[in-house]
């Protein structure tokens, strides 16, 4: 393996208790879901996992339509429901943002209502940025972040006209203040 992809692969520190962990869900079947902020290398991680755990992927992003909406709204829904009942394998791997409402939508292919496992990958930044928000409104926390956006970028637009977050950051910090995925997830990888 050249350094290259070595440097690339996640190296997370895992305890005794989280290898027995790994160990019960490698030999079981089931669903594993890959969450996490947007860009931090989720799809890399679980082609990774997914070799490991012989599992086929299917990673959210493939079924984004050019069309308006939000995150979810421009998600096929039923070729993602087809890609599932499609698979050859026992266990499926679902990698994307909001993947735990995306399972919601689609309901879970099998009777136990949850996944198997849920991996939760983020920045350091991103975690403390929500550990921070603490227990804010959720307008609270966008007309913050608008602030930031008009502070970094008031000498690029017309003057006096205030950013607004658009409707895909607007699903995602929507999605992270009300689930607070981190703390449903069985491991947190950070970047």
């Amino acid at each position: 393996m050249s350094s290259t992809s070595e440097n690339r692969r996640f190296r997370p520190y895992l305890s005794e208790q989280d290898i027995k962990k790994i160990h019960r869900i490698k030999s079981s079947k089931g669903d594993s879901l890959i969450d996490g902020e947007n860009e931090v290398a989720k799809s890399l991680f679980s082609e990774d996992w997914g070799r490991h755990i012989r599992a086929n992927i299917i990673h959210l992003d493939e079924f984004l339509e050019k069309r308006d909406g939000g995150y979810l709204d421009r998600l096929n829904l039923d070729k993602i429901r087809q890609a599932v009942k499609m698979s050859t394998s026992e266990r499926v791997i679902i990698e994307g943002i909001m993947a735990m409402n995306v399972m919601e939508v689609l309901g879970d292919r099998d009777t136990s209502g949850a996944p198997n496992l849920l991996i939760y990958v983020a920045s350091l930044e991103w975690l403390e940025k929500w550990k921070q928000y603490g227990d804010k409104s959720f307008h609270d926390i966008i007309r913050g972040e608008e602030e930031k956006m008009w502070y970094c970028n008031k000498d690029l637009g017309p003057s006096g006209v205030f950013p607004r977050m658009d409707r895909f950051n607007l699903d995602l910090y929507a999605y992270t203040a009300m689930r607070k995925p981190w703390l449903h997830a069985d491991f947190v990888l950070t970047r």
